[in-house]
């Protein structure tokens, strides 16, 4: 009998092996999600949802920009990565027939670009008429890099071997489409130089600006070629203000002097010969002193000088005009006099045509010339 139970007790036990299956583990896959700025630097604190089929989890980018799980599948599973914040561009990523064992990896970009500087105006430079972004990092002892996000198309980390960086413009300057970038930098030498760069072929050229230069570049087409032409201002080391202009068609520039740095200014581009194609108009006034106008006619290439105004007073080049409305600007020059009525000096550069009133509150000390409107003077 003994023997009996144990025999029965043997089958029992076998036969509770056989009829309890093992217990498959879960398959998994393992997500990584990367979260980078526009310059490709990592960014920490971003929040991601993975989810496949009714399981959902979500992760935060550490302080590498990484986040890593690991999710339970089902073969030929669907899995899908988004995230609520609204920096992202690039999500949401689906990957399909995901199986036991496979790493899927996705890359977040935000619509961010950390530690840099944004350049402020308004810029196309692909020419689609689109506003595109361009952001500027000064890095110690390395190169600049600029992160540049075009309206349609990939963002661009570039890498310029540049200076310091103190100024940043933009213009159409060459016949490719859209504008150019103008980066003004100062070397280690205490020398300013130019670059202008265009996003489209790639291409940089330098001008060398001397050791003073000064804000209020103006891109304006002085040679009627049909692109911007660049006028630098500089205050230079002889004490008087020094300008360098360089022509959209070669990019070579020439460096002209007027004005003296102790005195008031005034600087404008008009078409003042008549051409059709602007000039360059410098004013300078000093008390006591006629009013001097420096003239860079663009058919010329020169320099021309005029002195207009009487002495005595404090006189300021007040700037342009077409009073007689005959198509040709003319330089105008106000002295404030002690009795506290203003003398305008008129002077029509295209014609020579000149003439000087004393106009009171009330216009009482006319005769005004003829053809000129009275509101005119104001």
């Amino acid at each position: 009998m003994p023997r009996l139970l144990a025999a029965t007790a043997a089958a029992l036990l076998l036969t509770l092996a056989v009829a309890t299956p093992a217990v498959a583990a879960t398959p998994k896959a393992r997500v990584i999600v990367d979260a980078v700025d526009l310059a490709g630097d990592p960014v920490a604190g971003v929040a991601f949802t993975v989810t496949s089929g009714a399981t959902t989890m979500t992760v935060t980018s550490d302080a590498y920009g990484h986040a890593t799980l690991r999710l339970a599948v089902v073969a030929d599973d669907t899995v899908s990565v988004t995230s609520p914040d609204p920096r992202v561009t690039t999500l949401p990523v689906t990957f399909t027939d995901v199986d036991d064992g496979d790493r899927l990896k996705a890359t977040a970009i935000l619509s961010i670009a950390q530690n840099y500087q944004e350049f402020s105006g308004t810029t196309d430079l692909d020419g689609d008429s689109i506003a595109d972004r361009v952001w500027h990092q000064r890095r110690e002892g390395a190169s600049d890099r600029w992160v540049i996000q075009l309206s349609t198309g990939p963002v661009r980390l570039a890498t310029f071997a540049y200076g310091e960086v103190t100024h940043i413009f933009t213009g159409n300057i060459t016949a490719d489409p859209g504008d150019e970038l103008v980066v003004i930098e100062k070397r280690a030498s205490g020398e300013y130089r130019g670059w202008v760069y265009s996003e489209l072929s790639g291409t940089e050229q330098r001008i060398a600006l001397g050791s003073q230069f000064l804000d209020g570049a103006q891109f304006v087409d002085f040679d009627g070629d049909g692109y911007d032409d660049i006028l630098f201002p500089s205050d230079g080391s002889s004490g008087t203000f020094e300008f360098t202009l360089a022509f959209s068609s070669t990019m070579r520039a020439i460096t002209f002097s007027a004005g003296t740095a102790n005195s008031y200014f005034y600087s404008e581009h008009r078409d003042v010969t008549g051409d059709g194609i602007h000039d360059i108009v410098l004013g300078e006034a000093e008390a006591g002193v006629t009013t001097r106008w420096w003239v860079w006619e663009s058919e010329d290439r020169t320099v021309h000088t005029v002195d207009v105004g009487t002495t005595g007073g404090q006189p300021s080049a007040e700037g342009f005009g077409d009073g007689d409305s005959d198509g040709f600007y003319e330089l105008i020059s106000v002295t404030n006099l002690d009795d506290g009525d203003r003398l305008w000096d008129v002077y029509e550069y295209a014609t020579g045509d000149y003439f000087s009133v004393v106009l009171g509150p009330e216009f009482d000390r006319g005769p005004l010339p003829e053809h000129y409107p009275a509101d005119w003077f104001n």
